[in-house]
């Protein structure tokens, strides 16, 4: 959305060919790129969800990282679109440079604020081109790994029992464990919210699909496969969660 012109344009001809009979469409966007305007070719084109990168709840850290953009004028975007009838996704970072754990637990209360449809928090991941890889650098703690494996904005969410990773970037303000374990946590405690878990359950759209298995999926050795990878690593991040959890709660 940008580009006005163009956004315009496209929705103009994706209406015209009926593609909302056939397809729901999400949008990437920025909060200072969003108009009412704007908003009504996506409606008209068939969008049903604008997707923003928040990234925090703290100005400091906003400016810190030139984003470009301030928090208020993210919330300030969500609201409109909201208005408008769109569902609402959204990401934030979690370990960004200088960023306390007080500030995580502020996007933790935003998100939960706005009452956003989808929201992911990411750790920190200095990508090449990016203000947070030439911070990384500076400060000598940029950890890429071999082959550049260690650049997973999702790391912290799908780290596997057989195959343990490494982040790629650490602030001084925090320990790889301590940022590992509130990026648990913050994900855990949104989604398990009983508000987000009805909304889940009823909404028959959106940027997620629903977990769909083949009419015979019993019998395809290749999804038996699958499925107990999934439920292996999925059992292996609740008894880390649940780890964390008592441990905390001892260590207190």
């Amino acid at each position: 959305t940008v580009n006005k012109n163009r956004t315009k344009k496209l929705c103009t001809l994706m209406h015209k060919n009926k593609f909302y009979l056939k397809a729901k469409f999400d949008c990437q966007t920025r909060g200072d790129s969003i108009n009412p305007e704007i908003l009504e070719y996506l409606k008209m084109a068939g969008f049903r969800t604008i997707n923003f990168g928040i990234e925090t709840a703290s100005e400091r850290l906003m400016k810190l990282i030139n984003k470009g953009e301030t928090v208020e004028k993210n919330i300030q975007a969500v609201k409109l679109v909201k208005k408008f009838g769109f569902q609402v996704s959204a990401t934030f970072i979690l370990g960004l440079p200088t960023e306390t754990k007080e500030e995580r637990w502020q996007s933790y209360k935003l998100a939960k604020q706005l009452d956003l449809n989808y929201v992911r928090f990411n750790n920190a991941t200095p990508y090449p081109g990016t203000e947070l890889y030439e911070i990384a650098k500076r400060e000598n703690r940029l950890n890429t790994g071999k082959n550049w494996e260690n650049l997973n904005a999702c790391g912290s969410l799908v780290e596997s029992p057989f195959k343990s990773s490494r982040l790629s970037y650490v602030p001084r303000t925090t320990t790889e464990k301590e940022l590992v374990n509130d990026v648990l946590k913050i994900n855990l405690f949104f989604s398990l919210r009983p508000k987000r878990v009805i909304r889940l359950l009823l909404e028959k759209e959106g940027p997620v699909g629903w977990f769909l298995l083949s009419d015979r999926w019993f019998i395809n050795l290749k999804e038996l496969f699958y499925l107990a990878s999934l439920g292996i690593n999925l059992l292996y991040l609740f008894i880390k969660i649940l780890f964390v959890f008592n441990f905390k709660k001892q260590s207190d």
